[in-house]
């Protein structure tokens, strides 16, 4: 009975981290961080994009791009993890919406 009960405990939370992992790919999460140094003479925005996995937000990704628009960057800098490797990845539609992102950026230069 403890077996059974073990089993049924670890395959519902298995069931529980697997949806929330589900929801949180779906999301875009945006963090404010100011950064003070004397070494920074003027006040710049940045955006920095990462661990997206392939993922494809609704219309092409102009979900996202709605986001880093409403930002207002100055720049945008795209990290690691953006495409899951896998035996052939579709990088056409994530290489289309950065190089939509970096356009949105450079509107803004000085």
């Amino acid at each position: 009975m403890n077996l059974a009960l073990a089993v049924l405990c670890v395959i519902v939370c298995g069931i529980g981290l697997w949806l929330r992992s589900e929801y949180e790919k779906k999301q875009i999460s945006v963090e404010r961080t100011v950064i003070e140094s004397e070494k920074i003479t003027k006040d710049r925005t940045i955006v920095f994009l990462s661990d997206l996995h392939g993922h494809h937000f609704p219309g092409g990704n102009q979900t996202l791009l709605d986001r880093i628009e409403e930002i207002n960057p100055e720049v945008v800098l795209i990290g690691g993890d953006m495409i899951t490797a896998k035996e052939n990845p579709d990088i056409k539609l994530p290489s289309a919406s950065f190089n939509k992102a970096l356009k949105t950026a450079s509107r803004f230069e000085d």
